[in-house]
């Protein structure tokens, strides 16, 4: 009877703590990727030109660049060098501001600087030797004149469309917005460690005179290797439906998001399995070395 309570406590234990890894990998991989620096990343690993042109969601920035193609076209710019512009390194580290800075006021509720029309204006001006190097077309002195003139043309347009945070809000609930500041918080992440630290002490006391204990740890994080790279490969649908969103680069940046996150699931996911099996290993040829003793 007492054996049996014995196994049942550490059962139980077992699968607190694959529930606790789970939910801890889970907060970890949410708490990466939303840090500022990995969400320019995100922006800096996008192909814009082939994104928007290549999806029907993004109608919009579609429409906008179609026209700026054409009146360029009229001054003998290049299509070319419009598109190195918009994937230049220096375009998406404006661009992945502007994210970074909504998903940290959403996540803080911190004021974040907007970036303005007279921003990309200047960042466009001050660039344009950079942005000839890098697209190897070198623009006569009036081209380059047009190409800003064009570009200032736009830019209150291209500014309106960016995301803000009022306008992420407005697609998440209150309930959601609660849920994301609290997976960005210290408070749940000390919570689900201190759960696993405590329980495997418990499986520990419980289990090692029977030399079995390594079982209750294997079998959690086998287990949560497989969830987690299962909620890797649902992550996309996941994030495409709680953020349904009409705005261009949103929608854009969403996916992309989702297709990182698919990513760090997947690893942590596969390591937890590699870990998992190498436990299994390690118990088996413990368990033949005693029985050879014996």
């Amino acid at each position: 009877m007492k054996d049996t309570l014995k196994d049942l406590c550490a059962t139980f234990l077992s699968i607190v703590l694959l529930i606790c890894i789970i939910s801890l990998s889970s907060i970890l991989v949410f708490r990466n990727i939303t840090t500022k620096e990995n969400m320019k990343q995100i922006v800096k690993n996008t192909d814009f030109t082939k994104e928007i042109k290549n999806r029907t969601e993004t109608k919009q920035m579609n429409d906008i660049f179609r026209d700026i193609y054409t009146v360029a076209d009229k001054y003998h710019i290049p299509e070319q060098f419009i598109d190195s512009v918009l994937n230049d390194a220096t375009t998406k580290d404006f661009l992945g501001t502007v994210a970074s800075n909504v998903i940290e006021e959403t996540l803080t509720g911190k004021d974040e600087k907007i970036l303005t029309e007279k921003d990309l204006n200047q960042l466009l001006e001050n660039n344009m030797d950079h942005f000839q190097e890098v697209s190897k077309i070198q623009l006569n002195e009036e081209q380059q004149q047009n190409f800003l003139n064009l570009a200032k043309e736009h830019s209150a347009t291209i500014i309106e469309i960016l995301p803000t945070t009022t306008e992420l809000q407005s697609y998440l609930s209150p309930s959601m917005i609660d849920g994301m500041k609290l997976l960005n918080s210290n408070q749940l992440l000390y919570i689900f460690l201190g759960i696993i630290i405590i329980s495997s002490i418990l499986i520990l006391c419980l289990k090692w005179k029977e030399k079995i204990w390594l079982l209750y740890f294997a079998t959690p994080l086998f287990f949560s290797g497989i969830v987690l790279v299962m909620l890797a490969y649902a992550a996309p649908t996941i994030l495409s439906i709680l953020l349904q969103s009409s705005n261009d680069l949103l929608y854009l940046f969403v996916d992309q998001l989702a297709l990182h996150l698919k990513e760090y699931l997947t690893l942590i996911g596969i390591i937890l399995f590699i870990c998992s099996i190498l436990i299994y290993i390690l118990y088996f040829i413990g368990k033949k070395f005693l029985s050879s003793k014996q």
